[in-house]
């Protein structure tokens, strides 16, 4: 039987409050790995669900367990340093919740509190993404089920309730902002934008809307470039031409699914002969990045990455904040109500065997008298009895689903199995 209690909740993870980009890089998912390391996580022993959340700014391992917390989180650790091919001192950067804190954190990082642009929102259908990869790989049960489905109700009500969402509030916006104080105005700008995912294709609109003079698009997925080009009237170049734009262009922004970098120093190098030092900006929203750092060392060559973001979105940062005010209060009551039918489902194995347990003895003697009294008495009887059970167990149940975790709880778990249950049928239990 699995208890549903706060501390089989748990929480490993990395992130931009832990680590730069240079060392999250080393443990993060794309579409392409999520499915075998959702796989290698849930059959970890001890673990009986788990999601994977894996963005630009984070990789955090969300489980259900049925162990200790510690010896999962040994074990998680030891898939991370094989995952990642780092030593020990790797795991300094990571961060370690149970119970409620792992509820509040997701509840926080779901509405975009934890987000290193304060109530972005592109993170809301980032999780939806991860958990929707979880299910599909059956990695999810009742527990984590309940409390994504929960953490999605609370990212609604709080955008509803809250302004935390106004003004500058996703990496794609910054990237755009970012080029205009570089530049001042986009409309003679000529940008080369590097991947057609999700973020590449929301910043490209936002490049259209601020009237570059130009867009250019690739992407290894010919079809999805076409796509995006078609719809914004860009030009596409074939992923293994895009260098013949390096010289032609005065921003590239990269947002592409890749292990390895995609602009190299000695790529750029070579087709970077004719821009008559005029300024070169890249922006690198990939992680694991797709530009090599040291490209800096090119003259007139700029480099930022997803780590340089947080401090193009200064603007209405201190409304938003207050705003995080109320979000959080907000965050507090949900908690508490999961917490809640976290301990109300403790108990209700236990009113369950209870219940059956009244139930066949009350069938056990309707037996006996079933050819001995008429149609009319033996219904008479059936109901009253089950009106007498029903009375008896009332204040057991109440009492037991309003008791709180801990010292109290498992006393009365233990009296109503050693009152009511026998030996055979506490084995059946377990």
């Amino acid at each position: 039987m699995v208890r549903f209690e706060k501390d089989n909740f748990i929480l490993i993870g990395i992130s931009y409050k832990t680590a730069p980009v240079e060392i999250r890089e080393k443990f993060s998912f794309d579409k392409e790995s999520i499915s075998a390391a959702l796989k290698e996580i849930y059959n970890l022993n001890g673990i009986r669900e788990c999601v994977i959340v894996s963005t630009c700014n984070r990789t955090e391992i969300y489980a259900f367990t049925c162990k200790p917390p510690d010896e999962i989180r040994d074990r998680i650790n030891s898939y991370i340093l094989k995952v990642s091919c780092m030593e020990e001192d790797f795991l300094k950067h990571f961060f370690f919740y149970t119970g409620n804190k792992v509820i509040e954190h997701l509840f926080n990082v779901t509405c975009g509190l934890e987000s290193m642009i304060l109530g972005e929102t592109q993170i809301f259908g980032q999780i939806k993404n991860s958990f929707s990869s979880a299910c599909e790989e059956g990695c999810t049960g009742l527990a984590l089920n309940r409390l994504f489905h929960q953490a999605f109700q609370v990212g609604k009500l709080i955008r509803s309730k809250t302004s935390i969402c106004e003004g500058i509030v996703s990496v794609s916006s910054a990237a755009v902002l970012l080029g205009k104080k570089i530049f001042g105005e986009l409309k003679k700008r000529k940008v080369l934008l590097v991947g057609a995912g999700k973020i590449g294709k929301i910043c490209a609109k936002q490049l259209v809307d601020s009237g570059i003079e130009e867009l250019y698009i690739t992407n290894r997925t010919s079809k999805r470039a076409n796509e995006l080009a078609e719809e914004l009237s860009g030009k596409v170049i074939p992923f293994e031409n895009m260098a013949e734009m390096f010289d032609k262009v005065d921003i590239i922004i990269t947002s592409a699914a890749s292990r390895l970098p995609v602009i190299t120093k000695k790529l750029l190098v070579k087709n970077n002969k004719r821009r008559n030092e005029n300024p070169l900006v890249l922006i690198d929203l990939g992680v694991p990045r797709n530009i090599e750092p040291d490209v800096v060392e090119i003259k007139n060559t700029h480099l930022f990455n997803i780590d340089n973001l947080e401090d193009v979105t200064v603007g209405n940062r201190d409304r938003r904040k207050t705003e995080a005010v109320k979000a959080r209060e907000i965050i507090g009551r949900k908690v508490n109500e999961y917490c809640a039918w976290l301990e109300e489902r403790e108990v209700i194995p236990v009113i369950n065997n209870l219940r059956e347990k009244c139930e066949n003895i009350r069938l056990d003697e309707l037996k006996k008298i079933n050819n001995r009294v008429s149609t009319e008495t033996y219904e008479a009887i059936d109901l009253v009895t089950r009106r007498i059970v029903r009375k008896i167990l009332h204040n057991p149940t109440i009492i037991m689903r309003t008791s709180e975790s801990g010292e109290v709880r498992n006393r009365l778990v233990e009296s109503i199995n050693e009152l009511f249950i026998d030996e055979t049928e506490k084995k059946l239990i377990r």
